[in-house]
């Protein structure tokens, strides 16, 4: 009997030791992204600095590739607002065709949903670097 208890013992300290780790290492990831994701210069700053480090860049070099990283950006952004109209007409289009199968008093839950989602979209987008996002923002629940 004493032998299953430690063995059992053991196990909860296993699975403790993971379930915490697991959530300890998320909530580190979610900050640092989340600070790398809503600051511009902060994103770009840590990609230069990687860059040094890895390459030993001279500062004739640095400067150029700081020019390079902050076109890219620029593209980068032009391209995702460029998408993002087509997407929202993609999403437009599906739930035009989820509301035709529905009936009324679904379509007005789907409306009220549409309404709560894009309501979240747009409290993301106004969030400092929201609009220089390079991934969409998490799903809430």
């Amino acid at each position: 009997m004493k032998k299953w208890r430690l063995i059992a013992g053991i196990l909860l300290v296993f699975i403790l030791g993971l379930v915490v780790g697991s959530w300890g290492t998320g909530m580190y990831l979610r900050n640092r992204l989340d600070r790398f994701r809503e600051n511009p210069e902060t994103r770009k700053a840590s990609i230069l600095e990687r860059l040094n480090r890895r390459l030993g860049l001279t500062d004739a070099q640095r400067s150029a590739f700081e020019s390079i990283v902050n076109e890219t950006e620029q593209k980068v952004g032009k391209s995702f607002e460029k998408h993002e109209a087509e997407m929202q007409g993609f999403i437009e289009e599906s739930f035009a065709q989820m509301a035709r199968i529905l009936s009324p008093e679904q379509r007005e839950k789907l409306n009220t949903l549409r309404q709560e989602l894009e309501k979240r979209r747009k409290a993301w987008e106004n969030k400092p670097g929201g609009q220089h996002r390079m991934h969409p923002p998490p799903p809430e629940e």
